[in-house]
Formats: structure tokens, sequence, C-alpha cells
């Protein structure tokens, strides 16, 4: 972030700077300061000078860590002059990661000075939500549990209950919704099909006869 400055004294012939700097040599200042340099000449007078140094360093703030589900969508909003994203980034607009990555800020202002800040998009995966099976074939008048898994809680379509049996009595798509413990929603269906009882036209009744055989 910070510029380094070289720093040189002339016009005698031994120097002492304050801050324990070298003549002629690199700093890095890391705020605006004043330094003081001494000279002293073969007579062994000494005489003293003041080296000005203004430290620009804009203002930036990238904003806070943000954790979201995949598929959502997140924007970054930093603050600073002269704005700049990596990973093309634009900001204050929507963007939808697909990893867990770190954003970083640049901002640069009028004097050319820039300086840097960091947010962390955290991106968790979503459950693997199971309904059990695409799809299922039952019997007019007979009741059904319907099952979720892959996540932590479920509320099925249609008022069932997990892990309730229920009466279907028509074919119905049933979609099961769930989420993890960080809050992240994936959904299944299944596709239950009534399949209607037989139908029986008639009854044949066999005539049995008993009898006796003569002795």
């Amino acid at each position: 972030i910070y510029d380094s400055v070289f720093v040189q004294a002339s016009g005698a012939n031994q120097y002492t700077w304050s801050s324990g700097i070298s003549n002629g040599s690199y700093f890095v200042p890391d705020s605006s300061s004043n330094l003081m340099v001494s000279g002293q000449d073969n007579n062994g007078c000494i005489n003293m000078d003041t080296l000005e140094i203004t430290v620009h360093i804009p203002f930036v703030f990238a904003g806070l860590d943000q954790e979201i589900c995949l598929e959502d969508s997140v924007f970054l909003s930093g603050q600073g002059p002269n704005i700049s994203w990596s990973n093309n980034v634009l900001d204050s607009l929507y963007f939808s990661p697909d990893s867990t990555i770190e954003y970083i800020l640049t901002v640069q202002d009028t004097n050319g000075c820039m300086n840097y800040d960091s947010v962390w998009v955290t991106v968790y995966n979503l459950p693997q939500v199971d309904a059990g099976v695409d799809s299922l074939i039952i019997c007019e008048g007979d009741e059904l549990m319907l099952e979720g898994a892959g996540a932590s809680t479920y509320s099925w379509s249609q008022g069932v209950v997990d892990g309730v049996t229920f009466l279907p009595t028509i074919d119905m798509t049933y979609i099961v919704e769930g989420p993890d413990t960080n809050g992240c929603i994936n959904t299944d269906s299944i596709f239950v099909s009534i399949a209607p009882l037989p139908i029986i036209d008639s009854v044949n009744i066999i005539d049995v006869q008993y009898g006796f055989d003569a002795a």
C-alpha cells in the first residue's frame, strides 16, 4: 500500500536523520510526518533542516463477509474513490458465485494513491433432498407415508406431514422441501399414481348336489 521515499541531504559532511533513517536510503513512511536532519561540516558546525512528508491513504471499505446458498445472488458495495473489484464484479450489482472466494476491492484517489480491502463470500452447497423414488403406484384405498431425506426438516405439498400416513385419492405430484443447518433449501418430488381396484362383474355359483348310493 505504502510507497518508499528516498532521503538524501546535502551541504554538510555528516548527517543524522530523525527516526533512525540513514542518509541516502529508502524508507517506507506509514503516516504523514516531519523528518529532521542535522548536518555537521568539517569545522564541527551543525545546522538543521526539516523534510515534510505527506502520505495519502485513500479510504477503502469492502463491507462485511457474507454467506449465501448456491444459486443465490449477492452484491458487493464498496466505499472509497474510483472503486474496482476483482473477478469482474461490478459494484452494487447482483451476481451468483458458484464457490467460496475472496473479492478484493481497489480504490484510487486523485493523487494516484491506491488502497485495498477484501471481503469473503462463502457459498454453501444445497442439501441433497430426496423424496424417495421418482414415482410410485398404489392401489385405490391404500394409505401412503412419505418421508424425506438429506435435510434437517421436511415440508411437503398438499398438506402431507413427513412420516405420517395419509389417504391419496387422485394422481398427484408431491413436492418436499428441506433446509439444512445453514438454512439452504432444496426440493425433490414424487409422483403417486392411484391404480383402481379391479371390477368384478359376476360371481358364478356352482351347484353341488349331495346324494347317497343305495346299499
